[in-house]
């Protein structure tokens, strides 16, 4: 029931104008430079091109899932700018990623890679579960190039071939979904990733027990590029990174949600950007859990809020006030943060 109030009241703003993304109108983007170092290096990072004097969530996640948040105020060029010190013990081998999330949930991202100077292959997360996307990660590696890989899948599932290309820092960071490879999840038992050309290859495990975090998109995208996520089983207010990518494993965008409930739970209408119809796949690396989802066409772009309208910070209003929105039909943002409380 709270899922069509916030959806029907989303509907009223559909066709309301798009305001530019920035003062300048610059696109979105962070960069983190330098983009891989040691243990030791400082990095910093700047976002730009984003909605001017509004609240926006930060989150740095290392490559074990830890994760770092922070709220900040964007400033009245679009910009965010931060300097990254490497903790007491040193950055982990591995790839970072530092994410800053809008109020909608959309988010933008950049990663800098840890290397000890050699090239390391990484398979990422620990353990996962069947309904897992595998994420595989490469620091380390020659710079601007394509680092052909190797699946070799539990039991008699064969072997598949992957393409990784590397950023500017030698890193990579490339996902596998079941689905693509015609499973409906992932078997439990030993896997290998090998970079052939390279000497490299890890052993990891999938578990057998498969509670565990469960992302589900619960209808096909609607009018609007709407799409109501349910996230289940995942930890204790923790803030959720994501990505969507299509039937060509070429990403198409990403968000950053929460904070989940004490139950680890919640429930958000996500506003994606204008896909193409289709199948896409959507997951949470750091806090396993994946899905699909079917995009038909659309006949609208996703809209944004008018000039004006308030924006309020990821996960500020209780189900209580969120309804009461809806139903006063204020801004779209109180409309698109729906969790469970």
């Amino acid at each position: 029931m709270r899922y069509l109030i916030l959806c029907s009241a989303f509907m009223l703003f559909v066709l309301a104008p798009r305001s530019a993304i920035s003062e300048a109108g610059e696109e979105p983007s962070v960069t983190l430079s330098p983009p891989a170092g040691s243990p030791t290096s400082e990095h910093t990072v700047q976002a730009r091109g984003l909605p001017a004097n509004i609240p926006a969530t930060t989150a740095l996640f290392a490559p074990d899932g830890q994760q770092a948040v922070n709220h900040v105020i964007i400033d009245s060029r679009g910009s965010v700018a931060d300097t990254l010190q490497p903790p007491q013990t040193g950055w982990q081998i591995g790839l970072y990623r530092w994410v800053i999330g809008l109020a909608d949930g959309r988010s933008y991202s950049a990663t800098f890679g840890v290397s000890d100077g050699s090239p390391h292959l990484l398979a990422e997360p620990n353990l996962p579960s069947p309904t897992s996307a595998f994420d595989f990660v490469g620091v380390g590696f020659p710079p601007n190039q394509t680092i052909g890989l190797t699946l070799m899948l539990t039991g008699a599932g064969g072997e598949r071939a992957l393409w990784a290309p590397t950023d500017a820092g030698g890193s990579f960071s490339v996902y596998a979904w079941p689905q693509q490879f015609g499973f409906p999840f992932f078997s439990a038992g030993y896997y290998k990733i090998l970079a052939p050309a390279q000497n490299l290859s890890t052993d990891f495990a999938v578990r057998e027990h498969p509670v565990s975090s469960a992302l589900t998109a619960s209808s096909p995208v609607l009018f609007g590029g709407l799409l109501p996520l349910q996230f289940r089983n995942y930890p204790a207010q923790r803030y959720i990174w994501g990505l969507y990518e299509n039937s060509a494993n070429q990403p198409e965008g990403e968000f950053l949600v929460g904070p989940t409930s004490p139950a680890g739970a919640l429930d958000m209408p996500l506003i994606l950007q204008r896909l193409q119809s289709g199948t896409y796949y959507i997951a949470t690396p750091y806090d396993y859990g994946e899905a699909t989802f079917q995009a038909p066409q659309q006949p609208t772009p996703v809209p944004s809020p008018a000039p004006g309208a308030r924006v309020v910070p990821l996960g500020s209003w209780t189900g209580r006030e969120l309804k009461a929105m809806a139903c006063r039909n204020r801004t779209i943002e109180a409309v698109s943060h729906a969790r469970n409380c």
